[in-house]
């Protein structure tokens, strides 16, 4: 993940399996609500780390 610069304190990810991040690309391709908008991909369980 490398060094994480100007951030002190508790940080947080959610990390997925490449496999289910294609499954979300190919998901949002067929969403029109989707078309133009940000949109974070992720499980829904936090991992969170001291730095």
């Amino acid at each position: 993940m490398g060094h994480v610069h100007g951030a002190a304190g508790v940080l947080s990810r959610d990390f997925t399996y490449v496999t289910d991040t294609a499954a979300g690309f190919l998901a949002l391709a067929d969403c029109d609500r989707a078309l133009g908008e940000s949109v974070n991909l992720g499980t829904g369980r936090e991992i969170r780390y001291q730095v």
